[in-house]
């Protein structure tokens, strides 16, 4: 039965299908604030900003859906199982924390807030209601993801249809009655000269590419079984439940000694007391987390896209990581907050990363990552060079 599913030819009803899957598993709070905060930064320069904005925030996590298929994995795990079974697990560990109760899941309950309510809420009182509406966000999420068999249609007949009309009825006043002209409204400082590269980094904080690594998978699946008819069937997630979703599955599969529920009650409850500190906190220490997590991140995608190539070999993986790491580190401590970034160990590892090429505009990952895959690659070039010679074989990763 799945083989002759998957060897069907995609309808027009099955794109619009598809595409509606992607945008709500894609589509989630960072979506909505941080574009329009580049605009509001990049002013007259914001054409040259959003090109670099878009390769992070929407071609890459599209390359990360790729890369989940190319490797045929099941998840984040299997993205860094090349480089081992230790670093396979750390890093599944960062993203889901990353994407899920530290940082991610809850903005999503954050931004509805202040977007939505906030401004109807004296200042004294605002404590309390983002207490009371964060309870019922990440209870209703709760709700609707605790039986995973009914999360497609819970949140397909209901949820993703009402955010659709609501998205397109704020984007249709937002288009109407416009604040200013793009075009002449003036650019920050950074923007006039270097606006590329900080639509580029302002990508990052949608977190979409870690998040494409966590949910390719489910994508991937739903292409699979296109034959079901039944649209309560699809692989309808919205954001939020999504998160907590994948954060459950994934720990319970390689931490059992917790039940799938157990797991989605732990991120549901992180998350709700991760709202309470703030939009502005949440997004303040996020950004060190990111500007560490999505070079390495941009890194596995590549190499597992281009993974045929080097039959997955290990000794390609480890360059290319080991090359991109420190600086990520380095770029990491500088995003800090000045309790961190100002101390006296981040001005020490600022002065030490000065002499790397790009530092100036947190791309001083990109060099070095090059350099790893040049190595990287000569050295399985020898490795399979001396497999030819001697006739022996090379262990590499599969």
């Amino acid at each position: 039965m799945l083989n002759r599913v998957q060897k069907r030819n995609l309808t027009k009803r099955d794109y619009v299908t598809l595409s509606s899957m992607i945008f709500a598993l894609f589509f989630g709070a960072g979506n909505l604030i941080f574009p329009l905060h580049l605009g509001q930064l990049a002013g007259g320069h914001w054409g040259i900003a959003a090109a670099g904005f878009l390769i992070t925030a929407v071609l890459l996590p599209l390359l990360s859906v790729l890369a989940v298929c190319v490797t045929k994995s099941k998840g984040v795990y299997d993205i860094g199982k090349p480089l081992g079974a230790t670093f396979a697990v750390v890093f599944m560990v960062l993203i889901h924390f990353t994407i899920g109760p530290f940082f991610g899941t809850p903005r999503t309950a954050t931004v509805s807030f202040t977007v939505g309510l906030a401004p109807f809420f004296p200042a004294k009182y605002q404590s309390l209601a983002l207490l009371l509406f964060s309870a019922a966000f990440f209870g209703l999420a709760y709700y609707l993801s605790v039986e995973q068999s009914k999360i497609m249609a819970r949140v397909g007949k209901l949820l993703n249809p009402l955010f659709l009309l609501l998205l397109v009825a704020i984007f249709a006043v937002a288009f109407s009655s416009p604040l200013a002209h793009a075009g002449s409204t003036s650019a920050t400082a950074a923007y006039q000269t270097a606006g590329f590269t900080n639509g580029f980094l302002q990508g990052y904080n949608t977190m979409d590419a870690l998040a494409g690594l966590a949910l390719g998978v489910t994508i991937v699946t739903a292409v699979n079984f296109m034959g079901q008819t039944d649209p309560n069937k699809a692989a309808w997630v919205t954001t939020a439940i999504g998160l907590v979703a994948a954060f459950a599955q994934d720990f319970h599969k390689h931490f059992g000694f917790l039940s799938y529920k157990a797991w989605l009650r732990i991120t549901c409850l992180a998350s709700f007391l991760t709202a309470n500190v703030g939009l502005n906190q949440i997004i303040a220490w996020s950004t060190p987390v990111l500007m560490f997590l999505y070079p390495l991140a941009m890194a596995l995608i590549f190499l597992s896209i281009l993974s045929p190539l080097f039959h997955k070999s290990s000794v390609v993986y480890v360059w290319v990581v080991v090359f991109t790491v420190v600086p990520a580190v380095f770029d990491m401590v500088a995003a800090f907050p000045a309790v961190v970034s100002q101390s006296t160990f981040g001005q020490a590892m600022a002065h030490v990363q000065s002499f790397l090429p790009l530092a100036s505009s947190g791309m001083d990952w990109l060099v070095p990552a090059l350099v790893g895959a040049v190595f990287g690659t000569a050295h399985y070039l020898l490795l399979q060079r001396a497999k030819t010679s001697t006739g022996m074989e090379v262990p590499m990763k599969r």
